[in-house]
Order: C-alpha cells, then sequence, then structure tokens
C-alpha cells in the first residue's frame, strides 16, 4: 500500500522499535511506498535495505489487493503446445521475475504438466520449469502440428491416389506417372495443405530424384558430399581428410573421389549407391552427426544437416525415418519449402523457384525441366477419365 506522511516530520528507524537508529527522516504530505505492516510499524524500502516507520503518523491513501497464490493444476493427459513467441523464457517459477532456466523459439514442441493460470507447467530437465501460456498454443489438432510428419491424419492417408494415369511406352513418361500412381494420394493432401498443385511437387520430385527414394536393396538414396564434410569435419582434421578424401577446389559439387587408406585406389563413388553407403558408412566412424549432416537422402535429396527445419531433433532423427519409411521423405520435402518456394509454386514460376531451391546459377536449366514435366502430367492427368 501507499500511505501520505501526517507529522510534520517522522522518523525512518533500522528497527520497528523507538530504540532503532534513525537512518533519515520524512516530511509532511510525503508519499510512502509499504512493503508489510509488522503491527504498530511499517516497512519500506530504504537506501538498498529496509527502514521503518509509525503507523500513527501516515494516512492510507492506496491500497493493493493481496496478491493470491498461484493455483497449479495438474493436467491428467499428456497435451502438446506450440510456441507463438519468436523466443520464450523457460522460469523456474509462475512469475516474470524469477530465473530464466531456458528459452525456447518458435514451432517448438513443449509438454505440458499442469496448467498454472498465466502460466504453464512444462516438461523439462530441471523439475520446476514455466512459461507463459499467453505465448503457447494448445492443445494441439492435427493441423496445429508445426511439422507434416507429427500430423496423424496425413500418417494415415493412403498413399496411392484413387485416380491413376495408364502407362505409355515413353519411359520418362512413366517415370512422371510413377510418382503420381505410387504416392498421389499423399502428395495431394500435402499439396492441398500448403495451397499448391500437386503435378508442380511431382514436377519437382522428378527432377530431384526420378521419384525414388529407396534402392531396390531397400536402402534409402544418399548423396555423400565431401565438401560439406569438409566443411564441418575436414578442416579441423585436415590430415586425416586429405587422406581419404578430395574433391575440386574450384568447382566443389564435383569429382569427389574416396580411398579407405592411403594406399588404396581412389574411387569416384557417386552414381553408385554401394560406394555412396561405403562412404557415409566411413565417415560415420570418424565423426557420426557430421557425416550424416553431410549427405542428402531421399526421395527430394535434403542435406542432413537441414533437420531442424524438419522438425527433429538431431540429424541421426531424421535418418533413421528416412530409412524407414517413404512417407517422411515426402513430409521432409513439404517441411523444407520455405515460403518463397511456396509462393513460387503457387504461381507456377519454376525458374525462380529451381532459383531458391537448386541455386542461382541452375534456376533456367531445373526450372525450365520442372515447367515441361509439369505440363506433362497435367496433359495426361486431365486426360484421365
Amino acid at each position: 500500500m501507499k500511505v501520505k506522511i501526517t507529522a510534520s516530520s517522522l522518523n525512518i528507524r533500522s528497527l520497528p522499535s523507538l530504540i532503532g537508529q534513525i537512518l533519515s527522516k520524512f516530511s509532511y504530505g510525503e508519499i510512502v511506498e509499504v512493503v508489510e505492516k509488522q503491527g504498530d510499524w511499517l516497512k519500506i524500502n530504504h537506501n538498498g535495505g529496509f527502514g521503518f516507520i509509525a503507523t500513527r503518523y501516515t494516512e492510507v491513501i492506496e491500497e493493493k489487493p493481496p496478491i493470491p497464490p498461484v493455483v497449479i493444476t495438474q493436467l491428467s493427459d499428456e497435451t502438446l503446445g506450440k510456441i507463438t513467441a519468436s523466443s520464450l523464457n523457460i522460469r523456474n517459477s509462475p512469475n516474470e521475475k524469477a530465473q530464466i532456466i531456458g528459452k525456447l523459439a518458435y514451432k517448438n514442441l513443449v509438454k505440458i504438466i499442469a496448467d498454472a493460470g498465466e502460466w504453464l507447467q512444462i516438461q523439462h530437465s530441471q523439475p520446476s520449469a514455466f512459461v507463459m501460456k499467453k505465448y503457447v498454443q494448445f492443445p494441439l489438432n492435427d493441423d496445429d502440428m508445426p511439422y507434416l510428419f507429427m500430423n496423424q491424419r496425413l500418417q494415415q492417408t493412403p498413399l496411392e491416389p484413387q485416380k491413376k494415369i495408364p502407362y505409355t511406352k515413353d519411359a520418362r513418361q512413366n517415370q512422371i506417372f510413377s510418382i503420381w500412381n505410387n504416392y498421389g494420394g499423399l502428395l495431394e493432401a500435402l499439396s492441398e495443405s500448403i495451397d499448391i498443385d500437386f503435378a508442380a511437387a511431382i514436377a519437382v520430385i522428378t527432377i530431384e530424384s526420378g521419384g525414388k527414394g529407396f534402392a531396390g536393396d531397400g536402402r534409402c538414396l544418399i548423396r555423400f558430399e565431401n565438401h560439406i564434410f569438409d566443411q564441418y569435419w575436414g578442416k579441423y582434421h585436415p590430415e586425416i581428410f586429405v587422406t581419404h578424401f578430395k574433391y575440386d577446389s574450384d568447382r566443389k559439387w564435383v569429382n569427389h573421389y574416396f580411398r579407405p587408406s592411403e594406399n588404396a585406389e581412389w574411387v569416384d563413388f557417386h552414381g553408385n549407391q554401394d560406394r555412396e553407403w561405403m562412404v557415409l558408412n566411413f565417415a560415420r566412424t570418424l565423426d557420426d552427426t557430421e557425416a550424416l549432416r553431410s549427405m542428402s537422402m531421399g526421395l527430394s535429396q535434403i542435406m542432413g544437416l537441414n533437420f531442424p527445419i524438419l522438425g527433429y531433433n538431431s540429424v541421426q532423427e531424421m535418418f533413421v525415418n528416412y530409412c524407414k519409411d517413404i512417407r517422411y521423405h515426402l513430409f521432409g520435402f513439404f517441411d523444407f519449402l520455405n515460403e518463397n518456394m511456396k509462393n513460387a509454386l503457387r504461381n507456377r514460376d519454376f525458374v525462380l523457384f529451381a532459383r531458391y531451391y537448386n541455386g542461382v546459377g541452375m534456376g533456367t536449366h531445373y526450372g525450365d525441366l520442372m515447367q515441361g514435366i509439369f505440363n506433362t502430367f497435367n496433359s495426361f492427368y486431365n486426360s484421365v477419365k
């Protein structure tokens, strides 16, 4: 509460007693913020510490209601929440002045343990962890999930479409049609979720991987990138790296070679999945995380280093899912698309899309190829009754 001094001069003492040392004085009419009332004395803030004044020489001018204790209601069911702030503090008690013990980024998911009024208690490495409720969206349904592979409805959507395209004698056309015939059911649902034409998605996937996510032996299709592994691991271990890996210093994405030992022959491994996996497995013995970050995988050949964009906690988690089911390849492709890419596809501007997706220098080349595939697919799809 706040009080007004009613005495012409009022002592501020070190103790709530007349024997307390006089620290200073108030004059008549001064307004004072009170910390708490202690019998006939009022405790106040004074010079970084506390002081006391006699209650009978004051007049209450404003009294604040006591702050009610926070009621924490435990939730019986596990509830997920999605962070809506760009960065949200985690505090060790439901109070804005409490210690910050961590932060959550936009779209992070949290498990909510209890409701504490304006706060939520969440699952955390520390037993007491709270975030402000107004920055958490909960409970979540499928369409609220921040990443597609978390959407149970899409997980259960049939892969194959109801309407299929008959194959022709043209191998290139059949490659395009097989993507639709094998994955069109899920592709249509995913395309609808981000408001793009599913024919545009088929055009991109055809260019990136020819519609295949797994080799004939059941292994996920991969491509190990020497120059990326050098960037993340090799520059810290140059002697080991140059013993086993090399690439063109001017055009880093070409002339990739590998050898398992210093006396072995250099092997060109791109285009051969047995060799790709041999190189990856060797690199994983040097550093599992950096090796997995340094290769592209699956239907849309997304680099492992992009695992956070797809919603994974680690590149290992992404790798396990990609090796398990083609659905994760499709989810990953759609989650990887940023707003610039999505808008380019919505406008059917494939050259612009390819500049974002494949690099500026490849925009026209890949964009024209995608446009041709888009036109071919649509002409046949629209002719099917």
